[in-house]
């Protein structure tokens, strides 16, 4: 068996124990399940996400959270300048009538406070934090898409959690140190924001946050850690897949070791210049003993990723240059193996509806699709 203190090393003091944590699949349990906790808040909300739509989903959401806003609970949102471009400011005038407080991330509007000339550097965190003692994090925005097809939703394939637990502490000190940083305030440690919070469970989670430029080795050093510590399987279920060569590399090696590497993406994603980027990376994947599968329902968002069936990871995070270099992102890795038990069996459900793509038919594509994947892929590197 592994030894645990493995996947702990170097840095132990940032494993918080006492935690639950329920994995939440796609917006019909996830949802419902936000809406709920909201509804429940006695004196804060919190709510930092990539896309804020002003779609019937958004709507049920800014409802909610006004509401509670209302009866004199502390409401903050922070939503994405490029990720909510296209949602109605009808919306965000609703929410600040009813008393919430909003923080638009790094507009794209000159004029705007807050305006910065790079507009690579977004806000893609999906972060809700109720009352200081529950959590909620992810790959899920709120939106339309995320809703089922019964429900005139796009059915799109994710994966939240919900933690409680002392953890919780860690990402209210996320959320509220990008709060208080972009409006110029001093971050206040008093009551409500950080309750005295017990020990509801026996986890050990780790919550990495990227901040740009200036955090962005959490995320990678605890891929690398896990990775180059595997000895038997990993498991990666990935909206964009388009990593840096420290990742490629970690993976080929994890492969000449014996490991088994399986990598689930989409078959189409909605963002058609990352899925040719990502098929360039299939053919030396393939050469490597990397088994490939392409999710063949609605789009796959997802961002998760277990190793040894003990060290698990659900987040915010792509596998590629935006998410390790420029955006604000926030994953949530657990240490358990009934808890990486659990993820390994919802990576194995999701292959039932995918493909696995083989090395002899990839080869046979034919001189254009190659083209169009290898000039992507470095366009992509160039963005």
């Amino acid at each position: 068996m592994r030894k645990l203190s493995t996947f702990l090393r170097p840095r132990p003091r940032d494993w918080i124990p006492g935690n639950t944590i329920r994995i939440l699949k796609d917006g019909p349990e996830i949802f419902p399940e936000m809406l709920n906790a909201i509804k429940a808040a006695k004196e804060t909300v919190h709510l930092e996400t990539y896309i804020l739509r002003s779609d019937r989903v958004g709507w049920r959401f800014a409802e909610a959270i006004a509401e509670k806003a209302r009866r004199g609970v502390s409401v903050k949102v922070i939503y994405d300048s490029v990720g909510s471009f296209t949602s109605d400011t009808e919306l965000f005038r609703f929410l600040e009538a009813a008393g919430v407080e909003l923080f638009e991330y790094h507009p794209i509007a000159p004029w705007k406070r807050g305006w910065k000339w790079n507009l690579k550097r977004r806000d893609h965190r999906k972060i809700l934090i109720v009352d200081g003692r529950c959590g909620f994090v992810g790959g899920v925005n709120i939106g339309d898409e995320y809703a089922g097809l019964g429900e005139g939703g796009g059915g799109w394939r994710d994966t939240h959690l919900k933690l409680e637990g002392p953890a919780v502490r860690k990402l209210q000190q996320i959320f509220l140190s990008t709060w208080f940083k972009n409006k110029k305030r001093r971050l206040k440690l008093d009551p409500p924001y950080y309750p005295e919070i017990p020990a509801t469970g026996k986890l050990r989670v780790s919550i990495v946050a990227a901040n740009g430029l200036r955090g962005r080795n959490q995320i990678k050093k605890a891929y690398l850690r896990a990775i180059r510590h595997a000895r038997k399987r990993v498991h990666i279920t990935i909206s964009y897949f388009v990593p840096p060569h420290w990742f490629l590399a970690a993976l080929k090696r994890a492969r000449r070791r014996g490991v088994e590497v399986f990598i689930l993406l989409p078959k189409r994603s909605d963002v058609r210049i990352i899925d040719y980027a990502t098929r360039a990376l299939y053919a030396r994947l393939l050469k490597w003993g990397v088994r490939i599968f392409e999710w063949e329902g609605p789009v796959l968002h997802a961002k998760t990723a277990v190793v040894d069936g003990r060290w698990s990871t659900i987040g915010s995070s792509n596998m590629d240059q935006f998410s390790f270099l420029y955006n604000l992102e926030v994953n949530v890795v657990v240490i358990g193996a009934t808890f990486g038990a659990e993820m390994e069996g919802m990576f194995w459900d999701d292959l039932k509806q995918s493909r696995e793509i083989l090395a002899p038919e990839w080869t046979r594509r034919n001189w254009v699709q190659r083209l169009l994947e290898n000039t992507f892929y470095y366009l992509v590197g160039w963005i």
